[in-house]
């Protein structure tokens, strides 16, 4: 893990495979959301429930469909 701190905020950066699994298991520790208010351009920073709501607005977009 990489810790990145600065006046007004104190990040972590979470990269190994074992790391990443132990923080989605504690969401309350683990917050992807570093900013208030999150800038709607990062979709990824957003926390659920408003990443679940905001992915399934954009998911068209990524999904590959056909009109056959």
């Amino acid at each position: 893990m990489l810790r990145a701190q600065t006046p007004a905020e104190d990040v972590w950066f979470v990269s190994r495979y074992q790391d990443v699994r132990k923080a989605l298991r504690a969401p309350k520790i683990f917050s992807s959301q570093v900013t208030e208010p999150v800038p709607l351009t990062f979709l990824t920073l957003f926390d659920a429930p408003n990443h679940t709501r905001l992915r399934q607005v954009v998911a068209r977009a990524f999904t590959s469909w056909s009109d056959s």
